[in-house]
């Protein structure tokens, strides 16, 4: 086989625009709509009531002492959990609207499109969104990379 006549042909399919190509980006921009407003909908229901991941600001984060950066990393243990388990079930609520793209082509193989928008429209989004989360990782940082008093 040519190398040449190879990089034409994958050239060709990279660019070429046929219906299959289409009713995918038709599928990717209808479950990243999904997602995203499921994903802002979970982060807002998590600040207004998850109470047990607030840090509580009185303690000095240049002080912070082995006690309490060991509370907050079995804090960012359960926060990481749940949201791995919030990532599952709004997968499978997103999985539970009809793919249009498979209503337009009935031959048109559907969710082939979602391992790449789940991670960027769930993950993402709440971690943006979810103020706690970014707070904890930034204080676990900060004590991680503190210099030490040797």
């Amino acid at each position: 086989m040519d190398i040449n006549n190879y990089i034409f042909k994958r050239y060709k399919k990279i660019v070429s625009l046929d219906s299959i190509r289409l009713l995918k980006f038709l599928e990717m921009f209808q479950q990243s709509v999904i997602l995203v407003i499921l994903s802002i909908i979970v982060a807002y229901i998590w600040n207004r009531s998850v109470r047990f991941f607030k840090l509580d600001i009185n303690k000095n984060d240049k002080n912070i002492s082995n006690i309490v950066f060991l509370e907050d990393i079995v804090k960012l243990i359960i926060q990481t959990f749940i949201i791995i388990l919030i990532t599952f079930y709004i997968r499978k609520i997103g999985l539970l609207i009809p793919s249009i793209s498979s209503i337009i082509n009935p031959k048109f193989k559907s969710n082939t499109t979602l391992p790449y928008i789940l991670p960027i429209a769930i993950i993402a989004i709440i971690f943006n969104l979810v103020p706690s989360l970014t707070n904890l990782l930034d204080r676990i940082a900060k004590y991680q990379y503190a210099p030490t008093n040797v």
